[in-house]
């Protein structure tokens, strides 16, 4: 693959990241939580490192809002591995 492909593989997965942060906050907007954990999370899948701290967070904000105190403080605390100065 050429160098210019590689740039367009980057920016295609770097979008696609922040397609589904957008689509999760969007359904955590409409208060539709499994559809926003199911975005937060295919989002974090792709492991991109300039958002996954706010991924986890917001991730994290669905669970408190479903009352899944356990998985918000996994949540969070995966948050604050990935940015120690995110806050």
């Amino acid at each position: 693959m050429s160098a210019n492909g590689d740039d367009e593989a980057a920016d295609s997965y770097i979008e696609q990241s922040l397609s589904l942060k957008a689509a999760g906050d969007a359904s955590f907007k409409e208060k539709d939580y499994p559809a926003a954990i199911q975005s937060y999370s295919a989002a974090i899948s792709l492991d991109n490192p300039a958002i996954n701290h706010v991924l986890y967070s917001n991730r994290a904000a669905v669970h408190m809002s479903m009352g899944e105190r356990g998985k918000s403080l996994h949540d969070g605390r995966a948050c604050v591995k990935a940015k120690p100065d995110f806050g």
